[in-house]
Parts: structure tokens; sequence; C-alpha cells
């Protein structure tokens, strides 16, 4: 099934590096990453919340959510930056 969500805190390539790998590890297929505006699009054949809730756990949440708020998600979202730095 294809599906387009926007997600808070893609600043860089490594920012959506790491998303790419984190839904790779979830067979997430036909990843794309748009850094502008914050959209991913992807197929998936599995529940929807697994999906965003890895990605809130990284620190990016959806946009509109209550947790898009946060300032912890931000702080995670640089680390989780870091770590596509490093990978």
């Amino acid at each position: 099934m294809k599906q387009s969500i926007q997600v808070i805190n893609i600043k860089c390539w490594w920012c959506a590096n790491t998303v790419t790998k984190t839904l790779d590890n979830l067979w997430v297929k036909n990843i794309l990453v748009d850094i502008v505006t914050w959209k991913l699009e992807f197929d998936y054949d599995w529940d929807l919340k697994i999906i965003t809730d890895k990605l809130s756990s990284l620190g990016y949440s959806e946009v509109n959510s209550e947790e898009a708020k946060s300032f912890l998600k931000k702080a995670k979202s640089y680390m989780s930056c870091v770590i596509g730095k490093m990978s």
C-alpha cells in the first residue's frame, strides 16, 4: 500500500539516511524522503502505526501530532541525525 506522511525535524540528508535505514529495517519499500517538505513516501504491507511509532522514537513525529511539540523529540532527532552522519 502506498503511503505519504509528513514528519518533523528532517533537516539534512543524514536525517534522511537515518529515516531510510529505519524504514528499510521495517521492510518498507520504495522510500522517498523530501527534506524540504519533510514528506515521506513509501510502500508498506502492514500496520502504519508501527512505522510512525518507530519514526517518533527517533524524533521524527508526524507534523500535526502532540509529540511534534516536544522538545525531547527535537533533541532525539538531532541525535538520530548524528548517527546518520556516522553511518
